[in-house]
């Protein structure tokens, strides 16, 4: 049996835990080991994949504990969308 695989909600995160050499269990560890006991495997996993909301608060711990900056979450071509202003 085969399954498809689906596109990560945040891949560059993913990506920079996977090149840390953590999954999300370990990353899920990690979370708990830094004092954020309200995060289970479960729900980082459901947020991570986009099958539950990702709050801005959930944002801010895991870049806080990855020490990354929060703008990974984020894709980067809403400044395309930005209208050029001359402004004198």
């Amino acid at each position: 049996m085969s399954s498809i695989m689906k596109k990560p909600k945040f891949p560059k995160f993913m990506s920079l835990l996977y090149s840390r050499g953590l999954d999300i269990k370990e990353f899920t560890k990690i979370l708990i080991d830094s004092g954020y006991h309200q995060y289970n495997y479960n729900n980082v996993r459901k947020k991570l994949r986009g099958d539950s909301s990702l709050d801005f608060e959930d944002i801010v711990v895991f870049s806080r504990v990855m020490n990354v900056k929060e703008s990974i979450f984020f894709n980067n071509q809403y400044t395309k969308c930005i209208p050029n202003m001359n402004i004198s």
